[in-house]
């Protein structure tokens, strides 16, 4: 691998990570609001709170 893919994947992964991140705890507070009988944020409100801050 030369190092300018290594480069792109490396920053591909920092810019993707947190995106990941917020989806999967946006799904993960959807699912366990759906377990407990309740509708839930909806998936991208980690995204909606981070904006708040």
């Amino acid at each position: 691998m030369t190092w300018e893919i290594a480069v792109a994947v490396a920053a591909v992964a920092v810019v993707g990570a947190p995106f990941v991140g917020g989806l999967l705890r946006g799904l993960d507070r959807k699912l366990t609001a759906r377990l407990q009988g309740r509708i839930g944020p909806p998936i991208t409100q980690p995204f909606y709170d981070f904006g708040k801050q």
